[in-house]
């Protein structure tokens, strides 16, 4: 986060999150939005600075063109 201008509020915001006391904390997140507008890099961030596995997917990778077998790659992914 410290090389990420602008994010800081994400920072603050995850620690709201993760906290141990938190009433609903997450299962996981789920960034959507133009390709280039950082969510990879910020996902890093948020891993990095809280010590959490971070898996990133590809998801149009796991698409097939036989009907089933677009299930099937995502179910053995995750």
């Amino acid at each position: 986060f410290d090389r990420l201008p602008g994010v800081e509020h994400l920072r603050q915001l995850t620690r709201l999150l993760l906290r141990p006391d938190c009433p609903v904390p997450p299962r996981g997140w789920l960034f959507v939005g133009p390709p280039n507008s950082g969510k990879t890099t910020v996902a890093k961030a948020i891993a990095a600075d809280n010590q959490l596995p971070l898996i990133l997917a590809d998801l149009p990778a796991l698409k097939a063109k036989y009907v089933g077998e677009s299930e099937g790659r995502l179910r053995r992914f995750i």
